[in-house]
């Protein structure tokens, strides 16, 4: 795979732009053009990888072969003339989530994708590793069906984009929660194809002036599951879990940390004994003692697979040989929907 070189068109030479940058070059692509409106920012960028520095998309795809990756990594209205340009151009496109804020916009993106194009989203949470430990005990059977997936997304309201006055996601309908929000989405229209949001709350709860939400609860259902979430920006730290229920076990993933946790207290008449509360204990510390050598060693070998890396590792792959690319544009679509769902609903219940 190190020997495959995609050529790569990165749009956003802001802090996630250069840590995309980063990730290419193991992935089979090399950064040989920057793009930012901001011409002295993109020089900059372009001085650090490599790459020619360009103030327009336009100029940058005009010094560029093809087949090419268009990498974009700019605020959310600027997404949907960046994709049609750079498809338009022969080029396909990875593009940074919130993929477009109005589900309307995808009957455009459509129209625009010609055959043998990519359109993929950075859907990185759902290719972390502990995250697809989990999905694979779930495709296997070992949890049975889902009842219930609950999410969790709590962070400090230190984090970068919240405490920064002047970011963008300040003027999305949601703020910094709908910014995040689209990881919860494209994981819950993953694990349950048919789920709908049924109540859904925003709130404000850190003294920003300037941000106009910071935190959201959701409740979802679908015919034979349900499911709940829960971001928050008014923490101590920061943590992500996501819980899936299944007939069979359960299990908890740590998203963060880089393991899942499995249940094992059996259920009894009259409740657990304080003896297989004890059992249990042993049997999660055992799986934590074991998984963390697995886990340090795979980040001190470099063999630590990121989701960024999966899906740009496999979208080299899509483009080169035709394989099957790390999500589509129903999948896309599903998020986008899912998404302006949830914010419609909460908006509407203040």
């Amino acid at each position: 795979m190190s020997k495959l070189i995609m050529p790569v068109v990165l749009v956003g030479a802001g802090p996630q732009g250069i840590g995309h940058a980063r990730w290419w070059s193991r992935a089979g692509g090399k950064v040989t053009a920057v793009v930012d409106v901001d011409i002295g920012r993109a020089r900059s960028a372009g001085r650090s990888l490599g790459a020619e520095a360009h103030s327009s998309l336009e100029e940058a795809l005009a010094h560029t072969p093809r087949p090419c990756i268009v990498d974009i990594v700019t605020p959310p209205e600027t997404h949907l003339p960046l994709m049609l340009e750079a498809l338009a151009a022969g080029a396909h496109v990875l593009v940074e989530k919130p993929v477009v804020s109005d589900p309307q916009h995808l009957e455009m993106l459509r129209a625009a994708l010609r055959p043998g194009l990519l359109v993929c989203a950075m859907h990185n949470w759902l290719y972390e590793p502990p995250m697809q430990q989990a999905l694979e005990r779930w495709r296997q059977g070992l949890m049975g069906d889902l009842v219930h997936v609950n999410i969790a997304i709590i962070n400090s309201h230190h984090e970068a984009m919240l405490s920064r006055r002047d970011h963008w996601v300040h003027a999305l309908r949601g703020g910094r929660v709908e910014e995040t929000l689209p990881h919860a989405c494209y994981l819950l229209a993953y694990l349950i194809p048919s789920v709908t949001v049924q109540a859904a709350r925003l709130s404000k709860l850190v003294p920003y002036e300037w941000s106009p939400y910071d935190t959201l609860t959701a409740y979802f259902e679908s015919s034979s599951t349900t499911a709940s979430l829960h971001i928050t920006f008014a923490g101590a730290n920061e943590s992500i879990l996501v819980d899936l229920v299944g007939t069979r076990g359960q299990c908890r993933v740590y998203l963060l940390e880089g393991f899942v946790e499995q249940h094992y207290v059996q259920p009894r008449p009259g409740g657990p004994t304080k003896f297989d509360r004890l059992r249990a204990l042993l049997a999660q510390t055992s799986d934590r003692l074991s998984t963390v050598p697995k886990v340090v060693g795979r980040l001190l070998m470099g063999t630590w697979t990121p989701g960024h890396l999966w899906i740009m590792r496999s979208m080299v792959r899509s483009a080169l040989y035709g394989t099957t690319p790390p999500n589509t544009l129903e999948d896309i679509e599903r998020t986008v929907k899912l998404t302006a769902a949830v914010v419609k609903q909460a908006i509407g219940s203040r």
